[in-house]
């Protein structure tokens, strides 16, 4: 992750409180779709506070919390430090089983070419074929932004958290212009570029009917090991 990704993430100055209002959409689209599974094993790869594992922690064997930012995993581990199901690594090495599930969700957009195959190499030891990796909250390059932003703000008005919406984009925006008015996508990719990608590193992927997101125009991949 480069240098002011790095400064970004590692900050208390960030609000981050959107976060459980995407959580929210991505667990009930998930479930809806697939369910979870008791004997599920799941990592939630770029966790952030992880509102996406608080959700469904009671609904699997065990979760692997993994970020990048040394704030989210301080944060991390007082969340979940009394739920015996959770742990929460900082080296994807430290898991020593495979995975039923990956969770990379509002991850892919902020990533370079080349730190996504670094991660799509890293998680070749934890798959198994039947494994399901769920690429969400892609920003598709075609449209934009601004009417990604506003797909935004009327599902918050409509869905009654527009206040929040609201007070996380200035926030954000005032503590860190440089880099917050990127949070919408700082890298697109097409979506034929990434299927290209995740087949060169030994992956299948096909995109999903279901929005896993708040935003109607983002789209999610399903993805296998495929060697």
């Amino acid at each position: 992750m480069p240098a002011d990704w790095d400064s970004h993430w590692n900050t208390k100055g960030i609000n981050h409180d959107i976060m459980q209002i995407w959580a929210g959409y991505f667990v009930d689209s998930y479930q809806k779709y697939f369910g979870f599974l008791e004997n599920d094993v799941v990592l939630d790869f770029g966790a952030g506070l992880g509102d996406v594992s608080f959700l469904i922690k009671g609904k699997v064997r065990r979760i692997y919390l993994f970020d990048k930012s040394k704030y989210f995993l301080e944060a991390l581990e007082k969340r979940f430090e009394r739920f015996e199901n959770v742990r929460v690594v900082d080296s994807l090495r430290k898991i020593e089983e495979p995975v039923t599930l990956i969770i990379i969700s509002g991850v892919a957009p902020y990533l370079s070419e080349e730190e996504l195959k670094d991660m799509l190499i890293g998680l070749h030891g934890l798959c198994e074929p039947t494994t399901r990796i769920i690429i969400s909250d892609i920003v598709p390059p075609d449209y934009s932004k601004f009417i990604d932003g506003f797909s935004q703000l009327l599902t918050g008005l409509r869905k009654k958290f527009f206040t929040k919406f609201v007070s996380y984009i200035f926030t954000n925006i005032f503590y860190d212009p440089k880099l917050s008015l990127k949070t919408s996508s700082l890298y697109t990719y097409d979506e034929k570029v990434l299927k290209q990608i995740l087949r060169e590193h030994g992956y299948s992927a096909r995109r999903m009917e279901s929005n896993f997101s708040y935003s109607k125009y983002r789209y999610t991949l399903l993805c296998r090991l495929t060697v």
